[in-house]
């Protein structure tokens, strides 16, 4: 049977308060008079401390040394010491790298907004440059002013608000778009500007790492982010047919391994600080306007205000980048642009009636030289077309049958 237990009275509690005190003190009483016993011990503390400060540095060493991203602490060299900014976040070599990385090269390119500049000044920070008006950037290509960007960024006839690095706007519109290359020109008044450094394109689209800046509105720096580029390969096993191209195929397709995002024209830098290119759309896998197969143009715009593509009007496959090509058709050659009718015959090697055809050129001829340049990993048929300038012939060399003929063709150009 259970006992009852009685309610609490006041003389009860205060009984057990007082049993209860007198138990408290008994053992702190114990624990004072015999710290050994119940206590760890101040001596014990230190030497227990001592070594979790010495395990913790040797941890940190080790971890250190295990990671090229860090460096030591270095008293006797001040660049390669870390530095501690706000006590929150430790600033490596990389990282200070890319900073100046940044600082070198945004000077040469602009922020690019959908409105003009309105008549107050003060109002331009408040209502115009935000990210809702944000459109891409823009690359200054000579001291005076020039500029370009992506054809998708800017809209022909129509009044933008460029921003520069040192936070000075002006209204520009744009003086040529072509969609065709996807560049589109305009113009930052200034003089003595600092201009971009296009990279030179002396060997193959390669697999690379890249230097992707950007800077939202929401942040006040420029972030760095890096990734890897490639040329777009199809399957030319499944689909050959997708391998034979027209001459006039200008440009390749060049994209960025990781699905990402970034706004129209944001710039790729390569390691050396020259500009690659840009993003011509903000889609999961956007597409790079490849600025060193572009350089002609740009240079041909700076001196006629124009663009202009020859045109050859035959189809054929690049030998340098199908590999698997018979060898009874690649004549024993490595490069040159092999002449093919597609298998339905829809498409001809040689378009009936063009100035090729009136030429002589047949299917199966290898076109290895346009206008002096060689066709080659480097450059395309199409990279060496865009070498004619005004010229009324176009003079090429092929291989027929194991010989090298020359022969001139009729320039059909394009005028943009």
């Amino acid at each position: 049977m259970k006992q009852k237990i009685a309610p609490t009275s006041p003389k009860n509690r205060n009984r057990v308060n007082k049993e209860i005190e007198e138990v408290y003190r008994e053992s702190l009483q114990q624990n004072f008079e015999h710290p050994q016993k119940k206590s760890f011990g101040i001596g014990n503390s230190i030497f227990f401390l001592i070594i979790s400060i010495v395990g913790g540095i040797a941890g940190t060493v080790f971890f250190l040394s295990q990671n090229d991203r860090f460096v030591f602490f270095n008293f006797q060299s001040p660049e390669n010491t870390i530095v501690i900014r706000n006590g929150s976040k430790a600033y490596t070599e990389q990282e200070q790298f890319m900073q100046s990385f940044v600082d070198q090269v945004a000077p040469s390119f602009l922020r690019l907004y959908d409105q003009e500049i309105p008549e107050t000044a003060t109002i331009i920070q408040d209502t115009l440059l935000t990210q809702e008006h944000f459109v891409g950037y823009g690359f200054l290509y000579t001291s005076d002013g020039l500029s370009f960007t992506s054809s998708e960024v800017l809209q022909k006839g129509k009044t933008y608000t460029a921003l520069d690095a040192d936070g000075e706007s002006q209204s520009v519109t744009v003086s040529f778009r072509d969609e065709k290359s996807s560049l589109a020109f305009f113009t930052f008044p200034g003089q003595g500007l600092q201009v971009i450094d296009i990279a030179d394109a002396t060997t193959p689209i390669p697999l690379e790492n890249v230097f992707i800046i950007q800077k939202p509105e929401t942040q006040t720096q420029y972030s760095v982010d890096e990734q890897t580029i490639s040329k777009h390969v199809r399957d030319q096993l499944l689909y050959p047919d997708l391998f034979i191209l027209p001459s006039e195929t200008f440009f390749s397709e060049v994209y960025v391994d990781a699905h990402v995002e970034y706004p129209k024209g944001t710039p790729i830098f390569r390691g050396d600080g020259t500009l690659l290119g840009f993003f011509n759309g903000n889609s999961n896998k956007p597409s790079i306007v490849y600025l060193p197969e572009r350089r002609s143009l740009l240079n041909q715009y700076l001196v006629d205000k124009k663009i202009v593509y020859p045109s050859l009007s035959v189809h054929g496959i690049d030998l340098s980048l199908i590999p698997y090509v018979p060898e009874s058709f690649r004549q024993g050659r490595t490069n040159g642009f092999l002449l093919v009718d597609s298998s339905d015959g829809l498409v001809l090697a040689v378009t009936e009636g063009s100035p090729a055809a009136v030429a002589g050129l047949l299917a199966g001829d290898i076109i290895t030289q346009v206008n002096g340049q060689n066709i080659s990993e480097t450059e395309s048929i199409g990279q060496a077309l865009l070498t004619v300038d005004g010229q009324t012939e176009i003079p090429i060399k092929y291989f027929r049958g194991g010989k090298e003929l020359t022969v001139s063709i009729a320039n059909e150009t394009q005028i943009q």
